[in-house]
């Protein structure tokens, strides 16, 4: 809202864009309460990735989309061997 505000229009959509990234990851669980608690995991945050029942846990399959939502919003840097 600050560089919005601020007139700096290029700023805000690029940390729009951040943010977009973030929200994604809200597709990758249902709901998106297993997703949002693993990426605070993966951030460093304590706390378990577990959750209750009717909530699922977040498919293997997810993680990987997880890391890569959270090194394109800029939160964390994975090193990928090529």
């Amino acid at each position: 809202m600050r560089a919005f505000e601020d007139g700096d229009l290029a700023g805000a959509a690029r940390l729009h864009r951040r943010v977009l990234h973030l929200m994604a990851m809200y597709t990758l669980s249902d709901p998106g309460l297993g997703a949002t608690k693993l990426a605070m995991k993966k951030l460093g945050v304590p706390i378990s990735p577990t959750v209750r029942g009717p909530a699922l846990p977040v498919p293997p399959e997810s993680e990987e989309a997880i890391e890569v939502a959270l090194e394109a919003a800029g939160l964390l840097q994975i090193h990928r061997e090529v």
